[in-house]
């Protein structure tokens, strides 16, 4: 487990190490508001690509529409006034250039963080969450803001125009002479006539969600013709619900004009032709409800990113070294020859890990060469070595090539770290002084000390949430041609909408009169546009590339970009080396021996023949193996004892201690059984008592060979040397078949003897 372990993250350095990026240049990041469509992120990135100042300039600028993100890099500075300025400052300042241009130009532009592409500078990995999910929250409480406000006053005006539309159905009839006789029989239907009191009320409706939550569309389309004469998808919305509520404007003040002008008017047609109000409103409603699941499905997009950055733990645990300790380290650092290392396990291999005074610190505040303490279940805040572990002192490290191969990686005296989020390998690996920690993982079982070795943008998990997060920034071959399109889709539907308005009003011929032919025209010309409204196209290649690499992060699949994502279908044929890997996740027990059952009662032994006995009458004697094995490992944390404690709860459910076979109502043993001194061995495996099994008690060890067995190691650390037999034979085939064997061995003691 753990060379695959230290395979998988040999790969995620070697990923990094292939970046292509100049470690000289300085990169910035910002948060950029009100971006809609892609015509949108073409505008933002000509507006950064434009920034220079007389030191440095930008070199290259990627808009980021799912996180509403730019990132851009400056060039190195001039090399005849480098010495002059603080290179530091000329990167804050072109930073601060940047994001009053695009401010400037329409879209508010927040820093989030300037350094080099090697820095460790800049805001830890839970304060770039904490400001994604603020910026989700706010961005995602305007549009449902604007959502309700909207609805608000259109469900009343649909309402109204609905049942004025029942109530007034063939109320204005077609007029033959124009006469005021023929007007009269014009309005027979009508209780009034137009404008009428609801007409009015279906204006003070419209206005509202018109002016104030289409104010949105109209700044971001005032802002593309300005800045550029670009006309993205809210260009068009601004134009369709203006259009309609423009029309139903003038044709409420027309009719205003012939009510009260009438008995001198012969053409009285326009009578006959009713506002539009609800057209705007509800299309404004229906787009603004799009952009508020549009921000919905984002934040959930984002969310892997996201739970990568909380990984890191916020606070670490610094210890303040003594006196002691500091001579002993200046006295170690003043013996090393050349470019000897400081051997840090000598240095704290009488100290007390339990008595150690620490102070917490925020995450931000470690630096490179501080001390950590890491308690058991905790996660370790960041990258380093291993440099003690509560226990003996010193660790042995016997000769790994005097152990087996069973042996090599199960040798006590380890600390143990659970890679899981990184390797995939759902065990614990085994760390030794010196060894490296690497920071979200999670100490397992005992007190540890390790020493700072990177920090900030560093670290794996920081690299990895930067491979992530550029692979969702970096566009796809194919997102080039989507953004070309959409960047003319605009003008292109402006023209359809133009040609089928004059389709309609010069080749309806005489089916309508001249104001209704107008009136269908303009109704048509309006559907064109609302129709082209949703900005599918330049979100949904950005979005799909987004939520593959996300989900792909979250399973353990680092994805370098929409390029490899758009390839990927060419795949044919997917080679995996490490096989251990392949798996859910979870250990289960597959295969059971039970060799206790197949000791027939002649050959048993009054030990055994005892302890057969007192099990309980729930568990069979094929069971009782697996049985004893939940009881050790019912308070272990380690995966295979949490695989073998599920496998007995489906026999004998929840309370391994009191077994009920299914379809049984209770338990035959009268004495309640207990577990007393339960320990863990670090990579040798449990032990504990069992009491209460009629009056006598045994102990049981789950764990490997010479655990079970009771093998000891001698004064050099190493094995003894024990006969083989059937066991060991199984357990030999089980490996070879990739899978693990556990060792389950019980002594049974009474007042007698023990067996």
């Amino acid at each position: 487990n753990q060379s695959k372990a230290q395979a998988a993250l040999s790969d995620i350095d070697e990923a990094f190490n292939n970046e292509d990026f100049d470690a000289t240049d300085a990169t910035a990041t910002f948060h950029v508001s009100n971006m809609s469509c892609a015509v949108c992120t073409g505008s933002v990135e000509r507006f950064l690509n434009s920034v220079r100042n007389e030191y440095s300039y930008v070199t290259n600028a990627v808009v980021s529409l799912p996180t509403n993100t730019a990132k851009v890099a400056f060039a190195p500075i001039d090399a005849v006034n480098a010495a002059e300025i603080c290179s530091k400052e000329v990167y804050q300042q072109l930073a601060e250039l940047c994001a009053s241009t695009v401010t400037k130009g329409g879209y508010p532009t927040e820093i989030l963080n300037v350094g080099s592409s090697s820095s460790e500078e800049g805001t830890s990995l839970l304060d770039s969450a904490a400001r994604m999910e603020q910026s989700r929250r706010d961005e995602l409480h305007g549009w449902k803001t604007l959502l309700l406000t909207s609805l608000l006053f259109t469900v009343p005006l649909a309402v109204i125009k609905m049942s004025r539309m029942r109530s007034e159905n063939g109320a204005l009839s077609d007029s033959n002479d124009g006469t005021v006789a023929e007007l009269q029989d014009v309005t027979n239907g009508m209780t009034e006539m137009p404008p009428t009191p609801l007409d009015w009320t279906e204006l003070l409706l419209a206005t509202p969600v018109q002016f104030y939550v289409g104010a949105r569309f109209y700044k971001s389309a005032y802002r593309g013709l300005i800045h550029g004469c670009t006309m993205g998808m809210d260009f068009l919305v601004a134009l369709g619900t203006t259009s309609a509520y423009l029309y139903s404007v003038i044709v409420l003040v027309i009719q205003i004009l012939c009510k009260y002008e009438m008995f001198g008017v012969h053409d009285i047609s326009i009578m006959k032709l009713s506002t539009t109000f609800e057209t705007g409103a509800m299309l404004i409603t229906f787009v603004t409800l799009g952009k508020f699941l549009e921000s919905y499905a984002r934040g959930k997009t984002a969310g892997a990113l996201q739970s990568l950055m909380e990984l890191q733990p916020v606070s670490a645990t610094r210890v303040i070294l003594p006196t002691t300790l500091m001579e002993k380290l200046i006295n170690l650092q003043n013996d090393l020859v050349g470019d000897e290392e400081i051997d840090y396990a000598l240095a704290f291999e009488d100290a007390n890990l339990n008595s150690i005074a620490t102070e917490e610190k925020d995450i931000a505040e470690v630096q490179i060469g501080d001390f950590l303490l890491i308690l058991p279940g905790g996660r370790i805040p960041t990258d380093g070595i291993l440099v003690a572990r509560e226990g003996t002192g010193k660790i042995k490290q016997p000769s790994l090539d005097s152990l087996d191969e069973s042996d090599k990686t199960d040798h006590g005296g380890c600390a143990y770290i659970d890679e899981s989020a990184f390797s995939g390998e759902p065990f614990p690996v085994a760390k030794r002084p010196g060894d490296s920690v690497y920071g979200a993982s999670v100490n397992q079982l005992s007190v540890i000390l390790i020493r700072v070795t990177a920090t900030g943008s560093s670290t794996v998990l920081s690299r990895i949430v930067k491979l992530v997060d550029d692979a969702q920034t970096n566009r796809a071959p194919i997102q080039a041609q989507a953004d070309h399109i959409a960047g003319v889709f605009a003008p292109c539907v402006i023209t359809l909408a133009v040609i089928t308005f004059a389709c309609w009003v010069l080749l309806s011929g005489d089916k309508f009169d001249l104001e209704e032919r107008y009136f269908k025209a303009l109704m048509s010309a309006i559907s064109v546009i609302v129709v082209a409204c949703p900005c599918a196209l330049g979100l949904a290649t950005p979005t799909a590339v987004m939520v593959g690499t996300g989900v792909g992060a979250m399973n353990g699949l680092l994805v370098k970009g929409g390029a490899v994502l758009e390839m990927a279908h060419h795949v044919k044929t997917v080679v995996f080396d490490k096989t251990g890997t392949l798996t859910t996740g979870r250990a289960v027990v597959g295969k059971r021996i039970e060799y206790m059952s197949q000791i027939t009662e002649s050959d048993a032994n009054s030990s055994i023949g005892r302890l057969i006995s007192c099990l309980p009458s729930t568990v069979d004697r094929s069971d009782m193996a697996l049985w004893f094995a939940c009881c050790a490992e019912l308070r272990s944390e380690h995966p295979l004892g949490h695989a073998i404690v599920n496998s007995g709860r489906e026999l004998w459910g929840h309370d391994i201690l009191k077994p009920v076979r299914k379809g049984q109502s209770g338990i035959a043993n009268e004495t309640e059984l207990s577990i007393l001194d339960f320990q863990v061995v670090p990579g040798r495996g449990v032990e504990c008592t069992l009491v209460g099994m009629q009056e006598r008690s045994c102990t049981v060890r789950v764990g490997n060979r010479a655990w079970a067995r009771g093998i000891e190691e001698d004064a050099n650390g190493l094995l003894a040397e024990v006969q083989t037999d059937q066991a060991d034979e199984d357990v030999d085939f089980l490996r070879g078949q990739g899978q693990i064997g556990v060792y389950v061995s019980v002594k049974f003691s009474d007042d007698t003897d023990e067996t």
